[in-house]
């Protein structure tokens, strides 16, 4: 089939042709009172045959149009097809997504009452048993599994609601500063088990609509990372500034930064990234992702600034007042 550019070189030449044509006619009437009658008919005679040449390639072109008029159409009808396919396809997956969501709540959900009975027979133990014993250390690994299980339990029934869109957020002012303060004192002495600094670079008087509580536990991963991941002795820095349009907040470490690799798969699921703790801390992979959803929930922006091996930083844009339904 004669491609595009080509059709339109053909109907080009065509132009030309004819354009010649009338040209040498003009030429020809001009010298017309010096022609003999034979020599008229040869000129008309030439003349003639030359329309019919170019009549017969404009008829080429026509046919040429026609064909790719039908092969374009027969390629938007298997476009459309291919469309309402792959729609199919996407709304299959959602629903699938869907279930595999709901049924991960349930059983996460069915899992947090038993892993809460373990928790208190693992402290009733530990209050009973004599000190330095062997079932008393038995007793304190129980609980602290039990704990890094109650954890994952929880993260894995807020990442099923915020899926499922089961969690509305209940936008109010929110005092940033107040807030992230906070955030530092609660991980105050997790940071001073490690021998590391927290710094606070805060602009005061800063507020922003927000649901504080899920913000909250956004900024909560995002510092316990930053301990977690970090040497000890090292420093850990968060800001709080404005921005055009915007708040920014920071959550800067000095630990092991990040891969090309692990920038790909930052903010997914149970992804294993090439940072370890450097405490034996636990790690189920599922902090970020949550962070991630919160932050989209506020219509904000969460991005990491990192260089493997020279530490992270977690920034987090928000705008000032959220757009209501």
């Amino acid at each position: 089939m004669l491609t595009l550019h080509a059709y339109q070189s053909a109907e080009a030449d065509v132009y030309q042709s004819e354009i010649s044509i009338i040209h040498q006619t003009e030429k020809n009437l001009q010298s017309s009172s010096n022609l003999a009658s034979e020599d008229w008919q040869r000129e008309y005679t030439t003349l003639a045959k030359q329309y019919a040449s170019l009549l017969n390639e404009t008829m080429k072109i026509t046919r040429i149009s026609d064909s790719m008029q039908v092969e374009m159409r027969r390629l938007q009808q298997d476009l459309k097809r291919s469309l309402e396919v792959s729609e199919t396809l996407r709304e299959e997956a959602e629903t699938a997504n869907a279930h595999k969501t709901e049924l991960l709540s349930i059983v996460a959900h069915d899992l947090k009452n038993p892993m809460g009975a373990i928790m208190g027979m693992a402290e009733i133990l530990l209050s009973m048993l004599p000190e330095e014993t062997s079932p008393k250390i038995y007793a304190a690994q129980i609980k602290k599994t039990t704990e890094r299980t109650i954890t994952l339990i929880k993260d894995l029934l807020d990442s099923a609601a915020l899926d499922l869109g089961k969690i509305v957020p209940e936008f109010a002012e929110t005092r940033l500063s107040l807030l992230l303060n906070d955030v530092g004192e609660v991980h105050y002495a997790e940071a001073e088990n490690k021998e590391q600094i927290m710094v606070f670079d805060i602009q005061p008087n800063i507020s922003i609509e927000a649901d504080s509580g899920r913000l909250q536990q956004a900024l909560d991963n995002l510092v316990s990372n930053a301990i977690k991941y970090s040497p000890h002795g090292t420093t850990i820095y968060l800001r709080l500034q404005r921005a055009e349009g915007c708040v920014r907040i920071e959550v800067q470490d000095e630990g092991q930064g990040f891969t090309d690799e692990d920038k790909e798969k930052l903010f997914g699921f149970f992804q294993r990234l090439s940072a370890v703790p450097t405490g034996g801390e636990s790690s189920n992979g599922v902090g970020l992702a949550i962070t991630k959803k919160i932050i989209d929930m506020h219509n904000g922006v969460l991005s990491c600034i990192s260089e493997h091996g020279k530490g992270a930083t977690f920034v987090i844009e928000l705008p000032i007042t959220q757009q209501h339904s």
